[in-house]
């Protein structure tokens, strides 16, 4: 029949049909697998110790999966675990692989029990990470370097690599935002993901966009621009900046410039305060790769002089449309006849993705 068992009924229900039903409550991964990962607990459960061992933090919940038409198993770690690791190598490194598993014995096993387990590697110069063993899931590894007698001692790496999963429906908890956009690709648009420094993002063909505050990135700096009526980028010395994204506005290396990661739409502005002069035009514009925006222009440009009253100083804004890797550029010249400090602003604000 096409159907399992319900959980809990009078109809038989099996291991399997059981493990069916949890699949169903667990978030899912692009290719409609159950994500497996660290449902709850520390987001890093694996820690050192004084000894040749790592301990697993208690209440660490951890799900796991064999395949898709085999359900999940969710095992609790009720109290602090201890996973002894084999004596250190005498020459080179070596790489062991801690892991969580469920035994079942219809699947080979020599028994049906949850264990914590560690698969040792070889030493050598260049080690390689050691496989776990079917059915199990991986919490992290050990970097083993020779004579060490415990894990906390110097030179020694132990790297938590297990991810987080979540309830169908709840968000996924990841440590940074590098580790979120590292996983993209393993992600069902829609999914919700959470840093656990702050920050709450969701999945939008294939992006992970912040829900929690707009996407904008702030540059302000001084500096100062020779008379010439070439256009210059604005170089945004002794300044600051702040953007509330970093995978998707990233502050260019030179200039007052900020990299647009994604295709989208941008509401961007600026403004500029020249120092005092009377001579000449002011022309300040916001240009996507050091081209003049197309179609829309988002430029001032002004004479001043004792008659127009005014020393240039501008503010200027548009929605501009930008391709991945665009990078919108705050330029401009002026022509007084000697060189003019300034001080400057550049905001660009993510509006929508194409």
């Amino acid at each position: 029949m096409a159907l399992t068992n319900g959980f809990v009924t009078t109809a038989g229900t099996t291991a399997l049909d059981a493990r069916l039903f949890e699949q169903g409550l667990i978030v899912k991964n692009l290719n409609d697998a159950p994500r497996t990962g660290l449902l709850y607990g520390a987001v890093n459960p694996m820690v050192a110790t004084a000894t040749m061992s790592v301990s697993i933090f208690e209440q660490s919940v951890f799900v796991l999966s064999r395949a898709n038409n085999d359900g999940v198993v969710i095992i609790t770690n009720v109290g602090a675990a201890t996973v002894a690791l084999a004596t250190a190598p005498s020459a080179n490194s070596r790489y062991d692989t801690v892991y969580v598993k469920h035994n079942d014995t219809e699947k080979g096993d020599a028994n049906s029990s949850p264990v914590f387990g560690v698969v040792t590697g070889t030493a050598a110069a260049s080690p390689v990470v050691p496989d776990a063993p079917s059915g199990a899931l991986v919490i992290g590894t050990v970097l083993v370097p020779a004579g060490v007698t415990a894990t906390n001692a110097s030179g020694v790496v132990v790297s938590n690599t297990i991810l987080g999963t979540a309830l169908f429906g709840s968000p996924i908890r990841y440590r940074s935002v590098a580790e979120m956009r590292s996983d993209a690709a393993n992600v069902i648009d829609g999914t919700q993901g959470y840093i656990k420094s702050g920050g709450l993002y969701w999945m939008r063909n294939g992006i992970w966009v912040r829900d929690d505050a707009q996407t904008f990135g702030v540059l302000t700096g001084s500096g100062s621009l020779a008379s010439g009526t070439s256009n210059s980028t604005f170089p945004a010395t002794a300044g600051t900046s702040f953007t509330s994204d970093s995978g998707l506005l990233v502050v260019s290396g030179s200039g007052a410039s900020f990299t647009c990661t994604y295709a989208g739409w941008y509401d961007v502005g600026a403004a500029i305060n020249w120092g005092a002069n009377t001579t000449g035009e002011r022309f300040v514009e916001i240009t996507t790769n050091l081209t003049s925006v197309s179609p829309v222009r988002v430029t001032d440009r002004r004479a001043v002089g004792s008659t127009a009253g005014a020393s240039g100083d501008a503010t200027l804004s548009g929605l501009i449309q930008c391709n991945a890797g665009d990078v919108v550029n705050l330029r401009g010249w002026q022509n007084s006849g000697s060189t003019l400090a300034y001080a400057m602003r550049l905001s660009v604000k993510l509006v929508a993705l194409t």
